[in-house]
């Protein structure tokens, strides 16, 4: 009996390379997520240390300075509220991407399941095959060894006869 072949198996294979295409999608919006995140950490920490530092200062600086400095961090709250943004958008691209890899998931499960299906039905039939195949080669000893002793039978009886 042949041995197990699925016969989806080149669309399950393409199925796999979908599902793993839209994985590296997904982890590449993920890294970016993360890089905005940390910009914007970084702009925090940067109006912080922007707000400390006129605090220690508050004393010895003159209004051009302190406008300068309420400007550069009105700058900083402008690219926080930027990077919110942009963070937002990847999140909805992270959520449409996340769509599309649990559906190819599925389908690629589908196939995985049919094919465990169906080398499951090939071995039933592969040992339903082996028993049939034993139980004939049983069944020809048997006959055969019937056949030698009716034979040896037949040759005594007529030996008997003869005499």
């Amino acid at each position: 009996m042949k041995r197990f072949k699925f016969r989806l198996e080149k669309v399950l294979h393409w199925k796999q390379f979908r599902e793993d295409g839209v994985k590296t999608e997904l982890a590449k919006i993920r890294g970016q997520i993360n890089r905005e995140i940390m910009k914007k950490a970084d702009f925090i920490a940067e109006e912080r240390r922007i707000v400390k530092e006129m605090h220690d200062l508050r004393q010895s600086l003159n209004a051009q300075e302190v406008m300068s400095y309420d400007r550069y961090r009105g700058g900083l709250r402008h690219l926080i509220r930027s990077q919110d943004l942009v963070i937002l958008d990847l999140r909805e691209t992270e959520k449409q991407v996340i769509a599309r890899y649990l559906e190819a998931r599925k389908e690629r499960r589908i196939l995985d399941n049919l094919k465990e299906k169906k080398k499951i039905e090939h071995q039933d039939k592969l040992r339903k095959f082996e028993r049939k195949e034993i139980l004939e080669v049983a069944l020809d000893g048997e006959i055969r060894k019937v056949e030698a002793e009716g034979s040896s039978a037949g040759i005594e009886e007529s030996r008997a006869v003869n005499q």
